[in-house]
């Protein structure tokens, strides 16, 4: 019996434990609960007011985006959580404020490069998508959008959950707002749906910087940049492999010249992006712990967060297969309901490269970014010829069945990486 009342009050530990991790993962996922909320009355008003095409169109961007989006950020973000847990709270400030100022000067230089580079390949691979305004706007939007990145991660770090959830939740409304009156009432179509994300961002970033108080201060301390960018510059190239992975689908898909079909596929990966972002709101708030417990070697503490992790992720994949079709219907207004297929296959995919994200945080934790780039570049140069491979057999459903089998590799491929580890590097490993 004393035994018995013993595991009890181990398992009760155990559960309030986690209660301030769910906690926070509630709110994180906030912003996106809100942002679905507000979907589930919008959605069939913009599925009403856009056209296949035009879904098209906002999704070849939004993969295009990707492709631009390393260079904006530098892979600075992983820097910052790298030294975050083993610094203190000054040094930390000060990392902080530089990188801002950094990258505010760097991304004028890329900004402009991008845009030309950008030009030139449509120009170039005769891209039948228009070009003007679209490649602008999303330019645009990506040098805002590291201020929102660097700002959420520091909140996240602090566990600031609350506050995560009130900026995130404002973006939310913002966004949709500007964007149904720029598509509905002014009938901007496509460009109107960025342009409202984009003066939502705006707004919410400067929102953002005048919270944080910054001190702007010109005067960089290159010591911190130089060491910071010699860390991350193999993030910086395995970005560009792991893009394969994840982006270059949408790009590819455009040689079969099927821009409607290219919208209803984008609209399940829209619709399947809900999975996404709650699985990104979920790793959001285990993140710091996993990052926490492998810092101490703590191997127990780190695989009972990761199980946790596993099974609500589960959880909401398996009620999204459930209600998939209802789901997409609705969000469509009955327009683009057979996208539900297309969302399903997204939502595997989707699963598999969440779980890959406990792996990549055991890499990053312990520094091993140079083996990460060697992955990437396995994964990705794989995983270009797989996309390749089954969108000349299989078409747009080849892209799906592509999406699955890079996300199967990389987390393989990360994992038997990691479980080597230990014989290359015993000391390396948590223990």
């Amino acid at each position: 019996m004393g035994k018995f009342k013993q595991v009890y009050q181990q398992f009760i530990e155990q559960v309030n434990n986690f209660i301030p991790t769910i906690k926070n993962a509630f709110f994180y996922f906030g912003g996106s609960i809100i942002q679905l909320f507000i979907s589930l009355i919008t959605s069939p008003i913009f599925a009403r007011n856009l056209t296949a095409e035009e879904f098209g169109i906002i999704g070849y961007f939004t993969s295009l985006k990707q492709f631009v989006l390393p260079v904006t950020t530098l892979s600075l973000t992983f820097y910052y959580l790298f030294k975050y847990f083993k610094q203190n709270e000054s040094s930390n400030k000060k990392l902080f404020a530089t990188i801002l100022v950094f990258l505010t000067l760097s991304n004028i230089v890329v900004s402009l490069i991008s845009y030309g580079l950008l030009y030139t390949y449509f120009v170039i691979g005769n891209v039948t998508i228009p070009f003007y305004p679209f490649a602008l706007i999303m330019i645009l939007t990506l040098f805002i959008e590291v201020y929102k990145t660097f700002l959420l991660i520091d909140l996240k770090l602090k566990k600031a959950a609350f506050i995560y959830f009130l900026y995130s939740g404002i973006l939310a409304v913002l966004s949709i707002g500007i964007s149904l009156l720029f598509v509905v009432v002014f009938q901007w179509g496509a460009v109107g749906r960025m342009l409202g994300a984009l003066i939502a961002l705006s707004i919410v970033s400067l929102l953002f910087l005048k919270h944080f108080n910054l001190s702007i201060n010109l005067k960089l301390d290159f010591k911190l940049i130089k060491e910071g960018l010699w860390w991350s510059f193999p993030m910086i190239i395995s970005a560009y492999f792991y893009l394969p992975m994840a982006n270059i689908d949408r790009l590819l898909l455009t040689s079969l010249k099927d821009t409607s079909e290219l919208g209803y596929y984008s609209i399940g990966l829209n619709i399947a992006g809900y999975i996404g972002t709650a699985s990104m709101a979920l790793f959001s708030a285990f993140q710091p712990d996993f990052y926490k417990y492998i810092a101490q070697r703590n191997k127990s503490k780190f695989l009972l967060y990761a199980l946790v992790y596993f099974i609500i992720l589960s959880i909401i994949t398996i009620l999204f297969f459930l209600l998939s079709e209802t789901i997409v219907g609705y969000l469509t207004s009955g327009r683009y309901t057979r996208a539900y297929e297309y969302a399903n296959y997204f939502a595997v995919s989707i699963f598999i490269m969440s779980l890959s994200k406990i792996t990549n945080s055991i890499l990053i934790a312990l520094g091993k970014s140079r083996s990460q780039l060697y992955i990437n570049v396995i994964v990705g140069v794989i995983g270009f010829l797989l996309y390749k491979h089954f969108i000349n057999h299989y078409g747009f459903l080849g892209a799906n069945y592509g999406r699955i089998a890079i996300a199967s590799l990389y987390l393989l491929t990360q994992s038997i990486y990691i479980l080597s580890i230990k014989y290359i590097s015993p000391q390396s490993v948590i223990k």
